[in-house]
Order: C-alpha cells, then structure tokens, then sequence
C-alpha cells in the first residue's frame, strides 16, 4: 500500500507496527516486516490476483513453505501448491468435512474471480439456448454453434417488482459485449424481457472463427440496479476492448458491486487434420470425417 505521490515526494510503502499502528482498509491489508526496508509495511492483495488457497478438502493456512512436504509447516500440515497458483506453496491441511459455496468456487476455480470479475455472482444464472439448458461452466463444441443463434433464456430467478435489472453477456476471451440489456422491469417477481424491453447491445452469437483455436468464455450477469441507467451512460458502453471489472466499478452509482446472478460457459473450435486420418480424432464429428474418407 502506497502513499499519495505530491509534489515533493514520490509515492512510499505506508510504514505501520503491529501493535501501535495499524494499515488503512484495504484488500486484506496487513502489516508486514520488509526485510529490503527493515521496516513494518502495509501490503494488501493485488486487485488481479486470487488469494491462495489449498486444493478441494484441504483447510488453508496463509504460510508459504519449501518444496519438501513437511518443510516449514506445522504438525498435520503439509507444503502443498495453491490452487490459484502452482508456482506458489503453501500449508494445507485435509478436511473433508468441508463445504463449498457455488457458484463462487466454480467461478473461482475458472479464474473467472478474480481476473474477469472482483466479485462472483450470489446465485447461479439458469439459462437456456433453444431450449437447451447450458449448465454452469459447460463447454460446447462449434458444431453445435446453432443452438446459440437466439439470446439465452433465463429461468427460475426471483426478482424485486420495484428495482430493475441489467443483463450484460461479454466473451471474456476477446473482451466484448455480445449483448445489453438495461433498465429491465420485474413483473410479478419476473424478468420482463418481452421485446418492449430494447436491447442496448444487440445480441450476437460467439465468434469462434479466429485462430489461434481455443476456448471463448462467455460470462453471463444479472445485475440489480440501485438507479435507472441514462441513455448518455449507456452510450458510452463500448462493444469491444470492453473490460467489464472498470465497467463495474465506474458504475458504482448503478450497480452493486456484486452480481445478483450469474452462469458462464465455453465455446471451442476443435482443429484437426484428415491427412490419412492417422491423427487422432477429437470428436465425434472429427470420427465422421474419417470414417467418410477411408471408405
């Protein structure tokens, strides 16, 4: 944590003791001993980086350890790599009688939290494709890229009859909004997204035609408004370099911080090679095509 640069003097870590000085609020702020300053700091977590946890069924303990297993941890634990970071190990200890919140762990487990969003959504966003159910983290191949023609369909989300809603879906791979909706009413404990309720951004279906090939993440969000949106706010929301954790916090006036709720799923294309089909094959549709031209 760092002072406010003035003038006369550059930003400085900001000193603080243990027991007389305490750190500012922050992201887990906490005092810390330097040994390049030899003194007390205050240090907080990055605003991009996942604290460190231990794997499933492990308690964690915030010390980092050596690579042997027993190095530097106490009794019952042992030196482990952090979920959110192999390169980083730390203590762990099994516990299986542990429960985990959704879809906070699998939003984090994705690295959805903390490098797309700050926060994860409070409850799961069930949603449908041509009447498909998408589940949470679901990956769908590009031969079924048709079932994503029309906008999703949500379901089984209780709303509050006096607030309004914003539903935004971005693909978190190219950073673009592939649909808005704003100021969406709630009828009797409904979404109202009838076609009087006019899209900011027109919905588009995921791009999934560039190379190189991989995973398009698309994340989809309902937020609960504490305002309604002027149009001058939303005109000024990009279709792409779209960055929806600044959208969030520039919004703050409109938005809660945290997502009412919420779902994510991927889109792959798959490239493969038919030369002989000696390769190997990655799908079904990958084992038609060899299958047709052998015979």
């Amino acid at each position: 944590m760092m002072s406010v640069s003035t003038i006369l003097h550059p930003s400085r870590p900001l000193l603080c003791h243990p027991e007389v000085k305490e750190c500012p609020e922050g992201r887990n702020s906490q005092c810390v001993f330097s040994m390049k300053s030899f003194n007390y700091i205050c240090c907080q977590d990055r605003e991009d980086a996942d604290k460190p946890m231990c794997p499933k069924y492990y308690e964690t303990l915030l010390m980092t350890c050596g690579d042997n297993v027993d190095n530097g941890c106490p009794k019952g634990y042992k030196c482990m790599p952090s979920a959110s970071d192999e390169n980083l190990r730390i203590c762990c200890k099994p516990n299986h009688s542990i429960t985990y919140i959704e879809p906070e762990t699998t939003f984090r487990e994705n690295k959805i939290v903390p490098f797309v969003l700050p926060n994860a959504p409070v409850v799961q966003l069930n949603i449908t494709f041509m009447d498909r159910k998408i589940k949470l983290a679901e990956l769908v191949d590009v031969t079924q890229i048709e079932i994503f023609d029309e906008p999703p369909q949500v379901y089984d989300i209780s709303t509050d009859d006096n607030k309004m809603y914003t539903l935004i879906l971005i693909d978190a791979t190219t950073g673009t909004v592939n649909w808005l909706v704003a100021n969406i009413p709630s009828i009797d404990g409904k979404l109202d997204l009838s076609r009087r309720t006019r899209a900011i951004i027109s919905y588009v279906q995921p791009d999934v035609s560039d190379k190189p090939e991989g995973i398009h993440v698309l994340v989809l969000l309902l937020f609960e408004q504490k305002t309604a949106w002027q149009q001058r706010e939303l005109s000024r929301v990009p279709a792409d370099d779209f960055a929806v954790r600044d959208w969030i916090a520039n919004n703050k006036h409109i938005l809660d911080e945290t997502p009412l709720a919420g779902t994510f799923y991927g889109v792959t294309k798959i490239f493969f090679e038919t030369q002989g089909c000696n390769g190997a094959s990655y799908s079904d549709f990958c084992s038609e095509i060899c299958s047709d031209s052998v015979s």
